[in-house]
């Protein structure tokens, strides 16, 4: 499980956005392949392709396709990294975490917000790091 850390925001011109609690909370009671789905989808606006008979035939983002599955971001670091590109700045420590230094945290910064997540998984802590930052500021410091 990941810890919520800091306090939650919500943008501001009336967007429909989740907190930075909200979006730990509904990572934390997901499985690992429907929090790949929710990253592709909210950070790379990466959309299910049917073909002519309308069967399910892939992910697009326009730019790119993948014909068989959602990419592993959760498991895979390549497919993580990618989410990365997206932001303008990032920055991926590992060190103690919290007050007690109770463990070591992979430790994820993106964004000009400083949106930040921890977690033992770096590739999780990525994910949810670009999707706090893309929930919070409704994509805002996304490269296009």
């Amino acid at each position: 499980m990941l810890k919520q850390q800091n306090p939650s925001r919500r943008p501001e011109g009336g967007k429909t956005a989740m907190t930075r609690d909200e979006v730990i909370a509904k990572w934390n009671s997901m499985q690992p392949r429907e929090r790949d789905a929710w990253v592709g989808e909210t950070v790379l606006n990466m959309k299910p392709e049917y073909n002519e008979n309308l069967n399910w035939h892939g992910w697009t983002t326009g730019e790119r396709r993948w014909s068989s599955s959602i990419p592993n971001f959760t498991k895979d670091i390549s497919a993580a990294w990618e989410l990365l590109k997206k932001f303008k700045t990032y920055q991926i420590t590992y060190s103690e975490s919290g007050f007690s230094h109770s463990g070591m945290k992979y430790r994820v910064i993106v964004g000009r917000n400083q949106d930040v997540a921890y977690s033992d998984i770096e590739t999780e802590a990525i994910c949810l790091a670009a999707l706090i930052a893309a929930q919070g500021e409704g994509i805002e410091g996304i490269e296009e």
